[in-house]
């Protein structure tokens, strides 16, 4: 019996065999470019990206900004 992995490597893995992470450069440039941050699949946002060392940022200062 192997180990158990966390759920999240699961996830991880499953979304490589859905597709190759290092497809998503092709998709970065034909579609996400063109239609903006809201055209972004999920999938490829959370993890995909992640191949290519981009992530997303928190956009800073929003918690004092709601507090005021």
């Amino acid at each position: 019996m192997g180990a158990r992995l966390p759920r999240a490597a699961h996830a991880n893995e499953q979304s490589k065999k859905d597709d190759n992470p290092l497809n998503v450069r092709a998709r970065i440039e034909n579609i996400y470019a063109k239609g903006g941050f809201e055209s972004i699949d999920k999938g490829d946002l959370r993890g995909r990206f992640r191949w290519w060392g981009l992530y997303t940022q928190r956009k800073t200062g929003l918690r004092r900004h709601l507090d005021r």
